[in-house]
């Protein structure tokens, strides 16, 4: 993980990254609205276009499958 993703991350919701073993949904550390605030944030400072079929809870679900999910259009975009 990058220090743009941490700290994009810990500007939506700090919990996230301080809590790497918990299930970031189910959990209730991030809401529907933080989801949105990181897909917004992810195509804003990486330039990306997020596909709605990628917005799912298991894409949220931790900090790593977060970044999976970042690396896959990156390695996309390339």
């Amino acid at each position: 993980m990058d220090d743009k993703f941490i700290n994009l991350l810990n500007e939506i919701n700090s919990e996230i990254i301080s809590h790497p073993d918990a299930n970031l949904v189910d959990d209730g550390i991030i809401d529907s609205l933080n989801i949105m605030q990181i897909v917004s944030g992810f195509e804003k400072n990486y330039g990306i276009d997020f596909d709605p079929d990628d917005m799912i809870p298991e894409n949220f679900s931790s900090a790593s499958a977060i970044w999976e999910l970042l690396q896959k259009y990156l390695n996309n975009k390339q």
